[in-house]
C-alpha cells in the first residue's frame, strides 16, 4: 500500500509539512508609468529545482491615475514548447491595496514578472507586489510509494548557480539520483531541505526545530552537510556527533530506510580542503564503526579535479571554488550512482 493514498490529500500534506512559507517574492517599482505594456521587474527567488504554490498576490499602487498591473508566472524556459505561463492578475489599480486569490502551483523554477500599462508617460507611481505561498521541491510524483529525503547546505540548495534558467532540473544531482532510483523500478518522490551557509550543527538545529519532517516515511535519506564545517574549521568530533544524531533520528523515523552520508565535495582552497580531508576521514570512520547494514558513507572528495575551474560555478571566485556547476554535479552523480549500484541500494 502506498504511503500517499490520494493525490489531493498528499499535496496538502506536502505543502503543510515540507513547504517553505514564502512572502519574500516581492517586486517594487517607482517611476513613470508607460502607456504601453512595460516590464518593471522579475524574480526567480523560488530557486532551482523548486516549484511554487501561490496562495495570493498582494498589489499596492500609489499614483494619481489608475495603473494597469499584470503579473505573469512562467515555468523554466528550456527552448521547447512544453512550458506554461500563467496570468495571476491584470487589473487597473488606483491608490489602494488589493489581494488577488491565486491558489495555483507552478513547477520547475518559475519566473515571476510584473508589467505596468495604461499610464500617460508622465505620471509616476509606486508599485509593490508580493506573492505569498509555499516553495517546495518540484518532485511532482505526489502519490509515490517511496520518499527520498535529501538534506544539506548550498551545494544541495544549488544557490551557487547563477540564478537564471540555463540549469535544467534533471541536471541537478539530487534529481539525477531520484531518476536513477526511478530507473530501477522504484516509485520515488524527491524532497530536499537545504540552506546555504549552514554547518552540520545548524542542520542539527533545523532538525530539532522540525524542518526535516516530511509527509510520510522516507525510504532513502541523503545527508550532505560539511562544506561549511570545513570552511569554518569545525572539529571532527562535532561533525560526527551531528551525523550520529541525524542517523539516530532517521532510524527512529524508519528503521528499514537506507541512510547515505555523503562526503564533502572537492574544495579548491588548500586550507579548507585540508579541513575537509579530516572531516571526510572522520565521517567515514564513524559510519564504518556503526556497522549497520543500512547506513552508508559515500566518498565524494575525489568526484572531480578540484584544480579544474570547469567544475565550479561561475559565481565562485576563481581559485576558491566550492559550489559545483552542472559539470560538477554530473561528476558527483556519477560517483553516487556507481556507489548505489555497487552496494545494491535501489
Amino acid at each position: 500500500m502506498a504511503y500517499f493514498p490520494t493525490w489531493a490529500k498528499n499535496f496538502n500534506d506536502i505543502l503543510q509539512r515540507e513547504g517553505i512559507v514564502n512572502n519574500a517574492i516581492t517586486i517594487i517599482y517607482s517611476g513613470v508609468v508607460s502607456s504601453t505594456r512595460t516590464s518593471i521587474g522579475s524574480s526567480t527567488a523560488v530557486g532551482y529545482g523548486n516549484g511554487f504554490y501561490c496562495k495570493n498576490a498582494v498589489i499596492t499602487v500609489n499614483s494619481d491615475i489608475p495603473v494597469g498591473i499584470q503579473i505573469l508566472v512562467t515555468e523554466a524556459s528550456y527552448g521547447d514548447l512544453f512550458n506554461r505561463s500563467g496570468q495571476l492578475s491584470r487589473n487597473k489599480i488606483f491608490n489602494q491595496t488589493v489581494t488577488i486569490p491565486v491558489n495555483q502551483y507552478f513547477r520547475d523554477f518559475p519566473t515571476i514578472t510584473v508589467y505596468t500599462e495604461n499610464g500617460d508617460n508622465v505620471t509616476t507611481a509606486k508599485v509593490d507586489i508580493s506573492l505569498n505561498g509555499c516553495i517546495l521541491t518540484d518532485g511532482q510524483n505526489w502519490d509515490a510509494q517511496s520518499l527520498v529525503r535529501w538534506f544539506g547546505d548550498s551545494i544541495s540548495e544549488f544557490s551557487g548557480l547563477p540564478q537564471n534558467n540555463y540549469a535544467k532540473k534533471y541536471e541537478l544531482h539530487p534529481f539525477m539520483v531520484n531518476n536513477y532510483l526511478l530507473s530501477k523500478g522504484k516509485d520515488t518522490r524527491l524532497s530536499i531541505t537545504a540552506k546555504g551557509g549552514t554547518t552540520s550543527t545548524q542542520g542539527e538545529s533545523a532538525r530539532l526545530r522540525g524542518f526535516f519532517d516530511s509527509a510520510g516515511k522516507a525510504q532513502y535519506y541523503f545527508y550532505h552537510f560539511g562544506a561549511n564545517d570545513a570552511s569554518q574549521g569545525v572539529a571532527s568530533n562535532i561533525y560526527t556527533e551531528n551525523i550520529g544524531k541525524f542517523i539516530d533520528w532517521a532510524l527512529a523515523s524508519n528503521s528499514g530506510s537506507k541512510i547515505i552520508v555523503l562526503g564533502i565535495t572537492p574544495i579548491q582552497d588548500n586550507t579548507v580542503e585540508a579541513n575537509a580531508v579530516t572531516l571526510r576521514s572522520a565521517a567515514s570512520a564513524y559510519v564504518s564503526g556503526l556497522a549497520l547494514s543500512n547506513v552508508y558513507y559515500c566518498e565524494l572528495g575525489n568526484a572531480f579535479d578540484r584544480t579544474n575551474n570547469a567544475f565550479y560555478s561561475s559565481a565562485d571566485t576563481t581559485g576558491s571554488g566550492i559550489h559545483p556547476n552542472i559539470a560538477g554535479m554530473s561528476a558527483i552523480y556519477d560517483v553516487i550512482s556507481a556507489f548505489l549500484l555497487a552496494n545494491g541500494i535501489s
